[in-house]
């Protein structure tokens, strides 16, 4: 990923700071694909060889409503011990995400959610 799309995910997820973890996972249970559409049966493969968790998580919870919500509840529960494809990222992916995350500041502490760097 950029550092544009990191930057935009983890914009995207400080709405959901405040937001309690049983509502997270209330929405995610309600609206994410994978309780919905992807319930029954084999996931779906991925497109392409290279990168195959990428793709694969790409492809599995492309269009799902409820990604950010799944991103920021795996980020808070599993951190960096995250396995699986969790809001459309690889482990790699969100092991890299949540050591920014980790250390992001509040919204006390800034108000445009800027913070760490994964460079």
């Amino acid at each position: 990923m950029t550092r544009d799309q990191w930057d935009d995910v983890l914009h995207r997820l400080a709405g959901l700071d405040q937001v309690p973890s049983d509502v997270l996972r209330d929405a995610v249970e309600r609206d994410g694909l994978c309780h919905t559409t992807h319930r029954e049966g084999e996931p779906p493969e991925p497109d392409t060889a290279e990168e195959p968790d990428s793709a694969l998580a790409a492809h599995f919870c492309a269009g799902c409503a409820a990604q950010d919500e799944c991103l920021a509840l795996e980020l808070r529960t599993a951190g960096a011990e995250t396995h699986g494809i969790w809001g459309g990222l690889a482990e790699h992916d969100r092991r890299a995400l949540h050591r920014v995350w980790a250390h992001r500041p509040s919204d006390s502490e800034t108000s445009d959610h800027e913070g760490g760097s994964l460079s």
